[in-house]
Order: C-alpha cells, then sequence, then structure tokens
C-alpha cells in the first residue's frame, strides 16, 4: 500500500494543506484565507473556531482531490504561527478570541515584567532579547489586569497548533519551538520558565505538555475524521515552529545555510548547536524542530504584509475591490532600475523589530518626486524588504555565523523578481526550493518522522528536499544597493525619535 502524508501550514492569514507522496512530491493543496480582527484599543485578534473549520475545509478538499484512499494517509503534524494564542476551558472551548501576534496592548505588562527581571536576564532564559507586548507572557499578565475572570477560569493556555492538536486528538500538547515563542520556556533545557509563571500566577498545569516535534500524539478522533474525510488510523504527529518547519523543508537543519522567509512577516533563520546570547547582539533564538538544535531567529512584523497592505488600497478597480495579483504588480517593476530612481522606503507598518526592536516604529516613503508613479512604490517596497533582510543578515554575520547562501522560502520566494532583488542587495546567491510550501513540507517531514517512516529528520530531508533555481547577484549593481541600503540605515536613524 502507498504512504501520504498530510501537511498543514496554519499561516497568520492563509491556511494551507498539502499531500505529499513517498517521494516528497506534492500530490494535492487547497488554501483558505484567514482574517485578523483588528480592535480600536489596538487589539487584534483571532477566531480560532472559525480557523478550524477552515482548516478542516482546506483537509477535507486536499483529500478528496486527491482521489487518494484516505486509509493511505499514513500521518499529519502542523506547522503554525507563533505567538498567537488564546485561554479554553477544560474541554478545549475558547473564553475569548485568540491574541494575533499584531495585538499591540500590553504596553505596561511589558515594562512590568522588565522591571521585576531584567532585560538581560529575560534574554538569557527565553531566547527573547526584547520582551514585547506580543510575547504571550505579557499578554497573560494583561488578562490578568484587564481580563481577570477569564484569567481566574481558564484551565489551559493553547497556542493555533495546541488547539488544532486538541481538536484532532483531544490531548493538550505543544512542541518545543512553538512553545518558545510565549517567553515561559528555559532556552537551554527546554523546559517551563517557572519564576516568570509565578510571578504572573499561573502554574504549569495551565500550559500544555512539551513533546518533541516529530513525536506522535494520537490518531485523529473519530468524530472528526468523517468531517475532514481522514481515516481514524491517520496518525497526529506533533508539529512545530511555521520558521521551524521551514527550516527543515528547506534542509537547514545544520550550520552554515541561512534560510529567508518572506511570508506575512520577514524572517531569517541560521541552525546553530547551542544558543548564542549576546546582548551586545541581540538576537532572538529559538529551540529548532530538530533535537538539540537551535534556530537564531532575527524576524521583522513587516513582510509579505507590506506588498499586500499596498496592493488592497492602491490596485483597486472602480467601486469593487477586485485584488489583482502580486504577479501582475510586481511585473509593472521590472521597468524601474535598480533604486527606484531615489524612492525609498521604511516599512514598519506594524512597529520594528530585528533589529531596531521598536514598536513605535512605523512606515515612511522618503524622496518622492514627480517622476515616481505606483511601480516606482511597488519596487521601493520590494527593495525594502531587501534592505531590512540584508541589516539582519549583517546582524548574524557579526556572531560569525556563515552567509555565503540563502534558501528562499513562503510568498515572496514565488517572485523571480524579487529573488533577485534581494541577491542584487545581499551579493550573496538567493536558492529556491522545489517545492514551495516548504513549511507545509516541513510538516510532512515530521509526520513521517513520527509514524516511523524515517528514523530521523535528517533522514527524511535528505529524501524529501530538492532546490530549484539559484539568482546570482548583478555584481554591477552592488555599489547602486549599497548606497541604497545606507540611506536605508541613516533614514531610520534620522527619523527614529520622530515616531
Amino acid at each position: 500500500m502507498a504512504q501520504y502524508f498530510l501537511g498543514i501550514d496554519a499561516g497568520t492569514t492563509v491556511i494551507k494543506a498539502v499531500l505529499f507522496n513517498e517521494e516528497g512530491n506534492v500530490v494535492q493543496e487547497s488554501s483558505r484565507e484567514n482574517e485578523i480582527i483588528f480592535l480600536k484599543d489596538g487589539g487584534a485578534e483571532i477566531d480560532l473556531e472559525i480557523y478550524w473549520h477552515k482548516v478542516s475545509a482546506c483537509v477535507r478538499q486536499t483529500v478528496e482531490a486527491s482521489k487518494v484512499n484516505k486509509n493511505e494517509i499514513k500521518a499529519l503534524a502542523i506547522s503554525a504561527n507563533g505567538v498567537t494564542f488564546m485561554p479554553v476551558d477544560k474541554s478545549g472551548n475558547p473564553l475569548r478570541k485568540a491574541f494575533s501576534y499584531l495585538d499591540e496592548r500590553g504596553a505596561e505588562e511589558t515594562r512590568e515584567l522588565i522591571k521585576e527581571f531584567g532585560q538581560e536576564k529575560l534574554f538569557y532564559h527565553t531566547g527573547h532579547p526584547h520582551i514585547l507586548p506580543i510575547i504571550v507572557a505579557v499578554k497573560t499578565l494583561w488578562m490578568k489586569h484587564h481580563e481577570p475572570d477569564i484569567f481566574n477560569r481558564f484551565y489551559k493556555l493553547v497556542m493555533v497548533d495546541d488547539y488544532l492538536m486538541f481538536k484532532l486528538t483531544g490531548v493538550f500538547v505543544t512542541d518545543p519551538s512553538l512553545a518558545g515563542t510565549t517567553g515561559f520556556v528555559k532556552l537551554h533545557n527546554r523546559d517551563y520558565y517557572k519564576e516568570t509563571m509565578e510571578y504572573i500566577g499561573i502554574t504549569e498545569k495551565r500550559l500544555c505538555k512539551i513533546k518533541q516535534s516529530g513525536t506522535a500524539i494520537g490518531n485523529v478522533q473519530s468524530s472528526i475524521a468523517s468531517e475532514l474525510g481522514l481515516s481514524e488510523k491517520t496518525l497526529v504527529v506533533c508539529g512545530a515552529l511555521d520558521q521551524a518547519a521551514g527550516c527543515i523543508g528547506s534542509g537547514n537543519i545544520t550550520t552554515g545555510i541561512l534560510t529567508e522567509c518572506t511570508g506575512t512577516v520577514l524572517a531569517l533563520n541560521a541552525t546553530v548547536n547551542e544558543p548564542l546570547i549576546d546582548v551586545h547582539h541581540p538576537i532572538p533564538c529559538f529551540c529548532h524542530a530538530v533535537p538539540e538544535k537551535y534556530i537564531m531567529l532575527p524576524w521583522c512584523l513587516s513582510g509579505g504584509r507590506v506588498l499586500k497592505w499596498f496592493r488592497d488600497e492602491f490596485f483597486q478597480s472602480g467601486s469593487i475591490q477586485s485584488k489583482t495579483s502580486y504577479s501582475d504588480i510586481i511585473k509593472l517593476t521590472e521597468s524601474i532600475p535598480a533604486g527606484s530612481e531615489g524612492l525609498l522606503m521604511l516599512p514598519h507598518l506594524a512597529g520594528a523589530n530585528s533589529p531596531e526592536f521598536n514598536e513605535q516604529a512605523r512606515g515612511v516613503f522618503f524622496n518622492i518626486d514627480v517622476r515616481h508613479t505606483r511601480a516606482h512604490f511597488v519596487r521601493a517596497i520590494l527593495e525594502s524588504i531587501g534592505y531590512m533582510l540584508r541589516r539582519n543578515v549583517e546582524m548574524l554575520r557579526s556572531l560569525e555565523l556563515p552567509s555565503s547562501m540563502i534558501r528562499a522560502i513562503g510568498g515572496g520566494a514565488r517572485s523571480r523578481t524579487w529573488n533577485q532583488i534581494k541577491a542584487d542587495i545581499l551579493q550573496i546567491p538567493v536558492t529556491t526550493c522545489e517545492v514551495e510550501e516548504a513549511a507545509a513540507l516541513g510538516a510532512a517531514v515530521l509526520a513521517a518522522v513520527g509514524s516511523g517512516y524515517f528514523a530521523s529528520i535528517e533522514e527524511g530531508c535528505k529524501h524529501f528536499v530538492r532546490f530549484n533555481e539559484t539568482f546570482e547577484p548583478d555584481k554591477n549593481k552592488a555599489n547602486i544597493y549599497d548606497d541604497c541600503y545606507n540611506n536605508y540605515v541613516k533614514l531610520y536613524e534620522r527619523v527614529e525619535n520622530l515616531f
């Protein structure tokens, strides 16, 4: 009997279900868009009950369209976005909507935790160099102050993957890479950081049990199996943070490889054997999905979301907001020279994370003149993400982490133009993967490991991960982009105090 593995990529704005065969080839996939609820007080929330129904619809559509016998789908695992979480009762019912990573509430609680523990101590233990309001530990303290009834009543705090695995199996579990985004986990032993928990007023029992990524959790519950079109024998395997899954899906499981992911956010991943905690080079560090490995993970709140904003707001047709495709928008930039004829953007639409760490930062278009068209603005957006990427590559270099090659994943990697821009700005070759859905592929590798099909993640990567195209940097554009990049850095420094 043939064997198939399902990788679910539970993203912030897009949910995908991808079915892979024994060779790691995509058999069938489907997707659904997810909505973020923005509140007037700076809150940003996600209805995870609606989210679950979209996951269910994706899985069912993928299975039905594949024509694969459901009994041949041996296992599934989930790649999930970090930080997003919600409180649930003992039956797994939500007590409120989930906090999104875009939720800005919690500034006072952030200052309270830093005052109590000190930023350096929190960095050493949790891997978060700058505690921000988005972190689960901060939001839990915010709930204690602003929603005491929910704080006192909740049974578990669940991340997106935790909630989906509970719906599938009835078991509350999480993994080290995803739990690491909470601020509740100690990097060095992958266990809970009880000191912060005691201060906030919760116990380990109110968090999900941590299990290694690639560990079998249980079979899909019968009531859920019929809803998803799966067999009750399909095994659910503990998944990983989307960035960790993306590392697996791009073969970034040893030192010496960088993976950049331009999704809703921008993230850069470097696999290391031990945490590199340096207060002079404050780079976020998380547990890898690979046992005893870690990821240096500078990430930025703005990424593909900037292009989505520009498309939705400035590429409308008549009274109906017909969405122009990203490929059509990016194609407009091909006639615009490198450097966008002086137009420069700071892409911090939702604050800045690595390396600025400034939640007050916002977007800026600079040096606009009458020559500039929509196409110039689009190219300036693409280049701004490249400059942001370069800043973080240079941060990793400061820790003597090699950066001679970058593997590109995420939605941004589909654009040959954008890949070339990044290669030209970085003056580093950028390589894409044969399977574009690297995070879903990484989840499928974990599913195959948990089911015993592969003995290890390393074996799974060897058989499933393949590469597509390499974009070599144009040396003739090096000086142009050096000047533009230096102006980008100077622009931020000049306006930093004005935000």
